[in-house]
């Protein structure tokens, strides 16, 4: 683990055949918060993200930094 990071919890951890999701919630030593997502699949015994999400806020709530990816499969033929 990162040494920045004071305390982690799993918020949310799934898994359904092939495909799987998780959400973490990280505070950090200076009191800010970030939370992180990612759906992915397992194509061809490989994992490929599906979406990917961040959002980090300051010790006070104010937003710092927010990304999500939409990442679309090519379909399996």
């Amino acid at each position: 683990m990162n040494p920045q990071v004071a305390r982690w919890t799993v918020v949310r951890e799934e898994a359904q055949g092939d495909m799987g999701l998780f959400r973490y919630r990280l505070t950090l030593r200076d009191g800010s918060l970030l939370e992180m997502f990612e759906r992915f699949q397992v194509v061809r015994e490989r994992t490929r993200v599906a979406k990917y999400s961040f959002h980090w806020q300051d010790a006070a709530g104010q937003l710092r930094k927010m990304t999500i990816w939409l990442l679309l499969l090519p379909r399996e033929r």
